[in-house]
């Protein structure tokens, strides 16, 4: 390919004129006009023109050249456009070769194709998951239409809240979308608000109102979009930054980076984050007012001890004798002063009691776990494989059932205890000094002691003790972690271990793993009895002190004795409060090893930087194949429909690191040549020996297994397309029947889709016995593949697949557990799936896309009903065969 020199104008032209071109637009200039006048551009149609007509073969080159050259992102989208360009004209030319073939006990649902109106068009999202960074400024979204062009159409687009708030993290857009004649495309940006603070992957959603559209009709799947906003920040916050310290982002290279990084500081830093949350700090703080009120409480229970000591039971000529004959009288009485006593105990009592009713709803707690839980979860659905191989286990477990709930308990909900603890001791200190200038007495150094000697004494004691503590808590710890692998484990393979003669094993290495773990149980526990018991010797030590000299000075008149009976109580009280900061201070301290678990599940790296990308090329070749296609003749068109899957000569793959990330326990590259072109609407059928890539390409296609970077020019999957990857385990969830079935269609989707007899119907189809339907009636929720025999669960499998009714369909040897007979009944339904657009409906299709479906065969029985088959040879090598040459020694 010749290569055109930059200095050079881009064209050789026939017309006199000079061509260049920029990153976004061609401008064209007459020869007389080069003395710096500026001319108008030329349009794009213009150009379009030239270059399809007059341009010359060398000056199409010089443009792409220099286009690359500017814009050299654009190099994949162009290549895969140019790829899929090749198809999209086999695609328009070719002819339905298909015999007639009818969904077995629907009616006459062959003429409901032929039949199906064009006038209408149809709206749907490009595509329905958007992928995007938090540093991008905005996301675009694209509304395309199909069908009849020639008249205008309108919907009404807007955003709806999910884990991502309007107004945070991004920008409401609302506005109605009003389509021209002949417009087959509209853009929306989405103005996203970046943030330096950490946040789980967050999520919105953009939706078309049926309600509002005119001249059209939306797509069932398509009229709703989600919108992913991947944060690059750090868990809990880039102030310790793990993975920059890490060597590499694996699990136990961030567990030595942890070791490196101040563990108070993550969890001050954790405290920093939880407090962000609106709801968790409007709480926090309403509830530190509330526990306020409560020590406020205490220290007015103390005036009244002391009111009711020496004023109303030691008190003598204040009071006069004769009754009361007003209502200050009886107030300034031994009875009046008794019942305001009580008042003054009761009312704010009652009042107290409403504040702790009410705070159950101010959700601190609540608000805190879920967004732990929340954030854990979104991180396990998204991480890459590397991450999901590398993950501990038991390690997922550990974290969403006792380290989220002891770092919300122990860790935040314990620090506002210490603090509401302070609050208490701020409010002592105040008392004793404002009870003695009110009573007139003298502030004694001895009632104050406590408040200074306990800080500094625990102090000096949890730095003793840190490292022996840490080390008790470290170690059992791992010993939960293990215990919990093993229950897993059990639980996991529990029908391996029974069928193997593996259950006295089982159980006595179970029960080895209990005895660790209750010793390091009773370890801990000791450690942790003599830490708080010293706070209470230490208290106790200074009650019976002050006991001795404050009884001295009560004996000697020189204190009052309501006071020193305050005191006692206030003695008793710090002790108390000292013993429960100690407390809570060693289970903070507990909490470290949980929150360094969860630091690293936060912080293992993710599949969606790759989506993005992948998403992005789908989406900018999906439109560039479109434009391409655009000819005078409408009915030359490309639509959505038109769009093909293609596979050219892709790179498969798969390492597997050691947890050092020294080495490779497995790397594997293969490398397939040849093209893989798959037209919406086609039932194909995959063939090979294992190891060829059979397996690998659905994974590929499905989403499973994402092409590399340099894979992306010879993919394509049309991103509108709902894809279902099916495996050759069903993976029956405990659950109804019912729910199992209906797992795959999307909420909110067409009520025609989940309902209850289409869903007999599909089973009906399938030869499920009546036994079965019946249980689809049964709210029962069960383990069904101990319920189920292995048959039945695949053909359920299968049946969830077609009931979600998918546009691309992919099922690795869904006849490999049948006999021939059985395996072509299975294949004739997958079959009628492909063909009719969907199997079970009552009513006519008439909105429904074309249905494509790719799967792997073991069998040459049934390869006939596959409208192409492709044989993955052992050089890699992707071929068309015919059925007829497809010999045993092909298939495994």
């Amino acid at each position: 390919m010749p290569v055109a020199n930059e200095d050079e104008p881009l064209l050789s032209n026939s017309k006199s004129c000079n061509v260049w071109c920029d990153s976004s637009k061609v401008i064209v200039q007459d020869e007389h006009e080069l003395t710096g006048e500026v001319l108008p551009e030329v349009s794009e149609q213009f150009t379009l023109q030239w270059l399809k007509e007059e341009a010359e073969e060398e000056d199409v080159v010089r443009v792409m050249t220099q286009l690359l050259a500017a814009r050299p992102e654009l190099e994949a989208s162009l290549l895969t456009a140019i790829n899929a360009c090749q198809v999209g004209m086999r695609t328009l030319q070719r002819k339905s070769t298909w015999p007639s073939f009818f969904d077995p006990g629907m009616e006459h649902q062959e003429e409901v194709l032929e039949d199906r109106p064009t006038d209408v068009p149809r709206l749907r999202f490009t595509t329905c998951s958007y992928f995007v960074g938090e540093e991008e400024e905005k996301v675009e979204i694209e509304v395309t239409r199909s069908g009849n062009l020639n008249y205008p159409s309108k919907v009404h687009l807007h955003t709806n809240d999910l884990s991502a708030k309007a107004g945070v993290n991004y920008v409401p857009e609302s506005r109605m979308l009003v389509f021209k004649p002949g417009v087959d495309s509209i853009t929306v940006s989405v103005t996203l608000i970046a943030s330096d603070e950490w946040s789980p992957t967050l999520e919105f959603e953009v939706i078309l109102e049926s309600s509002s559209t005119a001249n059209a009709e939306l797509d069932v799947y398509g009229r709703c979009a989600r919108v992913k906003i991947d944060d690059k920040d750090a868990f809990p916050s880039n102030v310790v930054d793990v993975r920059k310290l890490s060597k590499s982002l694996s699990w136990e290279h961030l567990r030595q980076a942890l070791e490196n990084a101040p563990l108070l500081i993550l969890m001050s830093e954790y405290l920093k984050l939880n407090f962000r949350n609106d709801t968790v700090r409007r709480g926090t703080i309403k509830m530190l007012m509330a526990l306020q009120c409560h020590h406020l409480y205490g220290i007015l229970r103390l005036f009244l001890s002391v009111l009711l000591v020496d004023k109303v039971f030691k008190g003598g000529e204040e009071f006069p004798s004769e009754p009361p004959q007003s209502l200050s009288d009886f107030l300034h009485s031994r009875p009046g002063m008794l019942v305001c006593v009580m008042c003054g105990m009761l009312v704010p009592f009652a009042f107290l009691h409403y504040l702790d009713y009410v705070s159950m709803t101010w959700r601190v707690g609540g608000a805190s776990r879920a967004q732990l839980l929340s954030a854990l979860v979104r991180r396990l659905l998204h991480y890459d494989v590397s991450s999901r191989i590398d993950i501990k286990q038991g390690a997922e477990i550990m974290a969403m059932s006792k380290d989220v709930e002891d770092i919300v308990q122990n860790g935040y909900m314990g620090v506002l205890e210490i603090i509401s603890h302070l609050q208490n001791l701020a409010t002592v200190l105040a008392y004793q000094v404002i009870s003695r200038l009110i009573l007139q007495e003298p502030i004694s150094p001895w009632s104050i002691a406590p408040l200074a000697v306990h800080p500094i004494l625990l102090a000096l004691f949890a730095v003793c003790r840190r490292s022996a503590t840490i080390h008790v808590q470290q170690a059992e710890n791992v010993e939960r972690a293990s215990l919990v692998s093993q229950m897993q484990s059990v639980t996991l393979n529990n029908t391996i271990i029974r069928n193997l003669g593996g259950v006295a094993k089982a159980i006595d290495q179970f029960e080895r793993g209990i005895a660790s773990f209750n010793a390091s149980c009773i370890n801990t526990m000791q450690v942790m009895k003599n830490n708080m018991y010293f706070a209470n010797w230490m208290g106790l030590v200074m009650l019976a002190a002050y006991t001795l000299v404050g009884g001295l000075e009560v004996v000697d008149g020189k204190m009052r004795m309501g006071i020193f009976l305050a005191d006692i109580t206030l003695f008793t009280q710090i002790n108390i409060t000292w013993s429960m900061i100690c407390s809570r201070g060693v289970e903070i301290n507990s909490i470290l090893p949980g929150l360094e678990r969860v630091v690293i599940l936060m912080n293992l790296p993710t599949d969606l930087p790759d989506r993005r990308k992948l998403l992005r090329h789908l989406v900018s070749a999906s439109r560039g194949m479109r434009s391409i296609m655009e000819t005078n003749s409408p009915e030359k068109r490309l639509h959505l429909d038109d769009l093909p899957l293609f596979l050219k000569g892709p790179l498969i793959e798969f390492s597997v690191k050691s947890q050092q990330g020294e080495f490779f326990i497995r790397k594997v590259a293969l490398q397939l040549s040849g093209e893989l072109y798959i037209h919406q609407g086609e039932f194909i059928a995959l063939v090979g020996l294992h190891g060829h890539g059979k397996s690998s390409i659905l994974k590929m296609f499905g989403g499973e297994l994402l092409p590399g970077e340099g894979n992306l020019p010879g993919f394509f999957v049309p991103p509108h397309l709902r894809v279902l990857h099916v495996g050759t385990e069903p993976g029956l969830f405990h659950g109804t029947l019912y729910d199992n079935l209906i797992f795959g269609v999307a909420e909110g989707a067409h009520r025609d889709d989940a309902d209850r007899e289409r869903v007999k119907h599909i089973c009906q189809l399938l030869a499920l016995p009546e036994e079965i339907l019946a249980l689809l009636d049964v709210p029962d929720k069960l383990c069904w593949d101990q319920v189920l025999s292995h048959t039945q669960q695949a053909k359920l499998g299968l049946a969830r697949a077609l009931v979600a009714n998918p546009d691309v369909l992919l099922l690795h040897k869904p006849a490999m557990p049948y006999d021939d007979r059985t395996s072509h009944m299975v294949l004739e339904v997958i079959k009628s799936h492909v063909k009719n657009h969907g199997v079970g409906y009552a009513k006519k299709p008439l909105m429904r896309s074309p249905r494509t479906c790719i799967f792997t065969s073991s069998k040459r029985y049934g390869l006939q009903l596959a409208d192409r088959i492709y044989l993955i040879g052992p050089t890699g090598l992707i071929q068309e065969v015919q059925a007829e040459d497809v010999t045993e020694g092909m298939l495994a």
